[in-house]
């Protein structure tokens, strides 16, 4: 088995590797695309002729989108009889934002979260379904809020279209996680083979508590909302005014802007950029000042990405205020996804 193992992780680790270079070379020639169309200069000189207190308003909203999100992942573990104090899993996820923007997995920082919670404390099955639950919610109030963006941009035909789908899957994620579906489920002894039963089993435990589950879906669409206030106030800071884009038809264009970030890319780079440029010309603004405001935002993740590559550094190297967080070591083998020498318990 050990043979096996260190076998199939130079393979892994080549994988890893080619997919890399393709996402790299996606968000590069997508940029570089995008570039070529635009007049530089006009949007370079946003960014000169800048209106300070619009950006500082949205840098001071987007402080509160930690918290917001913390407080709603504490609330679906609290679903699944699983107790956490709110400050290790606000350092947790700002940890995690920050190695979901600088590892070469978008999904590193899920990773962290999940093996952090396990070795907190929680079974791997709940602190996984926590983490995926805490993503679908998310993903549930950005398309909502999406789909009603959809309703104004799109031809009625295609907006029916949309709608039905929406409906289709979310009728669909209703009876698989209801209690018929989940009822029937095996339950193999083997904690591999019954881990995804087990994931299901935790949603169906969120689904059982209707009050936690509207209070995470409430902070969802907070969290989605206060999204869109960022960004309008860093476009006004760009001097993307109301004749140009109206607000309304920000909270249309930057839900359906925002889901380009799932496709394969470098943290949707490239993708996320064409997205604004597309949506905003479909509204009347330029492609000069989609391209200003999607960097804008993106620049600034990362900026504020620093206070999780702070907390980060400080507990790898076993210093900060681990003790008065409940803060777990997770090896960067683990936040990545490159195999490790030993698995977690509690699966």
């Amino acid at each position: 088995m050990a043979q096996a193992g260190s076998a199939t992780a130079p393979r892994r680790r080549a994988k890893a590797i080619v997919l890399l270079v393709i996402k790299l070379a996606v968000s590069l020639g997508l940029l570089g695309i995008l570039l070529s169309w635009i007049d530089v200069s006009e949007m370079a000189g946003k960014f000169v002729d800048l209106r300070w207190g619009w950006l500082i308003v949205g840098i001071a909203l987007h402080q509160f989108q930690a918290a917001i999100s913390s407080l709603r992942w504490k609330v679906i573990l609290t679903a699944d009889d699983v107790r956490m104090r709110y400050l290790f899993l606000l350092k947790t996820y700002l940890i995690a934002g920050f190695l979901s923007l600088f590892l070469p997995t978008a999904f590193g920082g899920d990773v962290y979260r999940t093996v952090a919670l396990n070795r907190a404390g929680a079974k791997m099955s709940k602190s996984a379904a926590s983490v995926l639950f805490d993503r679908f919610s998310g993903l549930f109030a950005l398309l909502t809020i999406g789909i009603g963006g959809c309703m104004l941009l799109l031809e009625r035909e295609a907006a029916l279209l949309v709608l039905l789908g929406y409906a289709a899957a979310v009728a669909g994620f209703m009876i698989v996680t209801g209690d018929a579906v989940v009822g029937r489920l095996p339950n193999p002894t083997s904690k591999y083979l019954g881990f995804p039963f087990r994931i299901m089993r935790s949603f169906n435990a969120y689904r059982r508590r209707p009050k936690v589950l509207a209070a995470s879906l409430a902070l969802s669409f907070c969290f989605q909302f206060n999204v869109v206030l960022i960004v309008t106030c860093y476009a006004r800071s760009l001097r993307v005014d109301p004749i140009d884009v109206s607000f309304m038809e920000l909270v249309a264009v930057v839900p359906l802007a925002l889901l380009s970030e799932v496709l394969p890319s470098i943290n949707g780079l490239g993708v996320r950029e064409g997205a604004f440029v597309f949506f905003f010309k479909l509204v009347g603004g330029t492609a000069e000042q989609a391209l200003a405001v999607s960097l804008m935002l993106i620049m600034l993740r990362y900026v504020q990405s620093l206070i999780g590559a702070v907390l980060f550094t400080m507990a790898m190297l076993g210093h900060g205020p681990s003790s008065d967080l409940g803060h777990v070591r997770v090896p960067v083998s683990d936040a990545i996804g490159l195999p490790s020498e030993r698995t977690s318990e509690g699966i």
